[in-house]
């Protein structure tokens, strides 16, 4: 495991980016929205004092996420979880960026829940052996990479969006958003990682704890909360 990263030719060729502002003829798609579909999330821990607003402990998560239908269609997107967060009234998960593969999910995401959302080439590959590859870049070049072979049973997963909320702060506002999320996962093992660690996370400064692929799931973002940051 290492942060640097390299992107084959094909996939440095087929790369394309647009920005997450609104242009001409865009419209946001407001909330709620319901997703479905697979992933895999990484769960990591900092070997050193995690500074946030809020920040509880030293887990974060990096998470791949292929979308087969939501408000805006199917998309993927790659997101970095930094740590937990507790605000006055509320406890949950933080975002500080997600790449996503289509442009109306990063306008309405950045509008709808205060998310920091900028469109991204993500690649998702299956390898001998049952293996499975996935890979997100953009114009800067390669951003995150992870090789993994899925282990374990499927089990069932179920969280109400009535406990806790995802806690997000954008130009001097607040979002606390209900997420509910339901699916079968399985435990999964990470034969490779790699991460830009300017961009995303320093590897370097984390341990890899585990990883959880969604075999099935589906999620509810719902109307967030907002007040003043």
């Amino acid at each position: 495991m290492a942060n640097s990263l390299h992107a084959d030719p094909a996939t440095e060729a087929k790369r394309t980016v647009r920005g997450a502002s609104p242009m001409p003829g865009d419209v946001v798609t407001p909330a709620p929205w319901l997703l479905t579909g697979q992933g895999l999330v990484v769960v990591l821990r900092s070997r050193r004092r995690v500074a946030g607003r809020g920040a509880l402990g030293r887990i974060s998560a990096l998470a791949f996420v292929d979308y087969e239908s939501s408000e805006v269609g199917p998309y993927r997107e790659l997101l970095h979880m930094p740590y937990l967060t507790r605000w006055s009234d509320a406890i949950g998960p933080t975002v500080d960026h997600i790449w996503v593969t289509l442009h109306e999910s990063a306008i309405s995401g950045n509008a709808n829940w205060g998310l920091t959302k900028t469109v991204a080439t993500i690649e998702r590959e299956p390898l001998a052996g049952g293996s499975e590859r996935w890979l997100a870049a953009d114009d800067g070049g390669p951003l995150a990479e992870v090789v993994h072979t899925v282990i374990g049973p499927r089990l069932p997963i179920a969280k109400p969006a009535s406990l806790g909320r995802l806690l997000q702060v954008r130009a001097g506002q607040t979002f606390a958003t209900p997420v509910g999320v339901r699916g079968l996962v399985r435990a999964s093992r990470v034969e490779e990682l790699s991460i830009d660690a300017a961009r995303v996370t320093d590897l370097d400064d984390h341990q890899v704890l585990g990883a959880v692929s969604i075999s099935s799931g589906t999620m509810t973002f719902g109307v967030p909360r907002v007040g003043t940051a």
